[in-house]
């Protein structure tokens, strides 16, 4: 009985314990843009490693591509758009607290009381990356 209770734990170790998970770890980051031009009602982050699929997003928006990402370099940098969508009332936007790169780019914001300056989007240069991208409020 001894022996099998040896060996029910070693298979549980073996089994459970050798499992790892990748810890998110806070990446470097640059705003290329802060905006309002959104006009759906929805909130979000996404990554983008090409000028199409970010145009594709774009216009499914109704949004017009701005001239300074013309020049973006999807070959070196992927672009996270982060985005809270189109309220009733003007004057809302995100505090981007981190952005942190573990299994997916986790994205943790906060909202902000409306004021004139406040963006509720982002556009961000990032480094690389196949991950998704995910939008926390706190």
């Amino acid at each position: 009985m001894k022996n099998l209770s040896l060996i029910i734990v070693t298979l549980v170790l073996l089994t459970f314990g050798c499992v790892t998970t990748e810890q998110p770890t806070k990446i470097n980051y640059y705003v290329v843009h802060a905006g309002k031009e959104f006009s759906k009602p929805l909130r979000g982050a996404r990554v983008f490693n090409s000028e199409a699929e970010y145009r594709d997003f774009l216009m499914a928006r109704a949004i017009k591509a701005h001239d300074m990402f013309n020049n973006f370099d999807f070959t070196t940098k992927s672009m996270l758009v982060v985005y809270l969508g189109k309220k009733g009332e003007d004057g809302y936007g995100l505090k981007i607290k981190s952005i942190e790169s573990g299994s997916e780019i986790i994205v943790r914001a906060t909202e902000t009381a409306p004021a004139e300056s406040d963006a509720p989007q982002f556009f961000i240069g990032i480094n690389k990356t196949d991950k998704k991208a995910k939008l926390i409020i706190e």
